[in-house]
């Protein structure tokens, strides 16, 4: 007995120690305001086409590879060796959306009854190329040393991988401060976002197998490029001012680094019957550093910082998520399971930097948000055969609550060189909407030993479609 208890004191303190390890190397810094942010996606699914064929809620299961990710205290329930890998195909619509702002009216006194100064007739684009990728790879096996057996894993996950192109314009009307020019500017801007890990995981379980706990330490690696530009132009094509005769205006901002970090994931299971589990799962995610090159040209009238070239020490923080979750096995061949899972996206504001457009813009770190959101995942799978082979249907779905970059253009603050242009913005940053996910998918076992499942996972709103394929193989 006294054995025992050292051994669980010693698993505990290896996990403490973990945890302190990825706590120490989190810092407070943040993402910037450039366009390029505005849409990005971040989804915090777990891999596997079993997964996402019950719409997520696997926590509770965590019967196969997957677990190092959705719940590593699951790799405990695996026996002997087994070798999994998953691809991914994901495909978005081009989106054209309008985007105006709430207060414009409020502006045409200032400019004695002329057209309110920013408006746009066109729509912003947003293209989101369809990405293939090799998603998830996992080892697991179980070993046993001195009596003591354990399970253990390396995996390789890709957490988000985005590339976004935006075509952002705006027109701009004659004032009495710019006499007849009418300079139509376009924001234009790129991203290439691809954030993986490289990682191992190991889980033990206790009670006569009806506990189980694990933890998974990996190295997250951010690669980033990215690009913004913005020059004013008038109807001809040439170069005009903005508001200020003869000024001509000129930015950009260039991104293209890297940076690695530590993320830790603990996760506990219980079998409170044979039929009822409960599933518990921890992500601590790190924050990744990357610098931003800002260039901006004022020239011809305003004596104050007419060039402005700086760098930028910027940083992504990786939300949190915490997940809680239950399967219960109603027949031998049918099992419903539901996830609740708590994901801290406002982490992406912590020390926002607004260092684009601020010289010109009403804007201050106040008027932007991000929500934290709780995601419900519900599934089912139902097992047969056909002809001796095993064959599993599977179906879920799960909701997303908007939680995109929010800008909130300060009421009757028409303030800056460009009055008003802030509430523009507010048509693209609005925080995003709510989807709901409709999945499902099939999985079939040959010869004992490979099981072969697909999986598609498709918006209500039409947006995005991702279809999963994966193969494990178990000796």
């Amino acid at each position: 007995m006294r054995y025992k208890f050292i051994h669980v004191l010693f698993v505990t303190q290896v996990i403490l120690s973990l945890f302190s390890i990825t706590i120490n190397t989190r810092e407070c810094r943040a993402i910037e305001n450039l366009p390029q942010w505005w849409t990005a996606e971040f989804e915090f699914n777990n891999p596997g086409a079993r997964s996402r064929g019950i719409g997520g809620a696997f926590a509770a299961k965590a019967d196969d590879s997957t677990a190092v990710v959705a719940n590593p205290a699951g790799l405990a329930q695996l026996p002997g060796l087994q070798f999994y890998v998953e691809g991914r195909f994901s495909t978005w619509d081009t989106l054209e959306e309008p985007w105006s702002g709430k207060n414009q009216a409020q502006f045409e006194p200032v400019f004695n009854m002329f057209p309110p100064p920013f408006t746009t007739t066109r729509k912003a684009e947003i293209r989101n190329n369809d990405i293939t990728e090799l998603s998830f790879t996992c080892i697991s096996r179980a070993f046993e040393i001195k009596e003591i057996g354990f399970n253990a894993a390396i995996f390789y996950n890709k957490i988000a991988n985005n590339e976004t192109e935006m075509s952002l314009p705006i027109t701009i009307h004659p004032s009495p401060l710019a006499g007849a020019i009418q300079p139509s500017p376009g924001f234009n801007a790129d991203m290439d976002l691809n954030i993986s890990e490289y990682g191992l995981s190991i889980a033990k379980s206790f009670l006569k197998e009806k506990l189980m706990v694990g933890a998974s330490l990996s190295v997250v690696h951010l690669d980033l490029e990215s690009s913004f530009n913005a020059t004013s132009k008038d109807s001809a094509g040439g170069e005009q001012g903005v508001l200020i005769p003869n000024a001509l205006i000129n930015e950009a901002a260039d991104i293209n680094d890297n940076d690695e970090n530590l993320a830790l994931r603990i996760g506990a299971l219980y079998h409170i019957t044979d039929n009822l589990t409960v599933g518990a799962n921890v992500q601590l995610m790190p924050t990744l550093d990357y610098d931003v090159s800002y260039f901006n040209i004022i020239d011809g009238t305003i004596p104050a910082n007419p060039i402005n070239s700086i760098e930028l020490e910027s940083s992504i923080t990786i939300p949190d998520v915490y997940s809680l979750g239950i399967s219960y096995q109603i027949m031998p061949s049918l099992t419903i399971s539901a996830e609740a899972k708590y994901i801290e996206y406002a982490d992406l504001l912590r020390e926002f930097n607004f260092n684009w457009g601020s010289a010109y813009y009403d804007f201050s770190v106040d008027t932007y948000d991000v929500d934290d959101i709780w995601e419900s995942h519900l599934g089912m799978e139902y097992l047969t055969s056909v002809k001796e082979i095993p064959v599993a249907i599977r179906l879920g779905g799960y909701y997303e609550p908007a939680h995109g970059l929010e800008y909130d253009s300060p009421e009757n603050s028409p303030v800056g060189i460009f009055p008003g242009v802030g509430d523009l913005f507010e048509g693209l940053m609005d925080g995003g909407e709510d989807i709901l996910h409709f999945t499902g998918g099939a999985g079939v076992v040959l010869m004992n030993k490979v099981q072969i499942d697909v999986a598609a996972d498709i918006q209500d709103n039409g947006k995005k479609s991702s279809f999963i394929i994966s193969i494990a193989y178990q000796h």
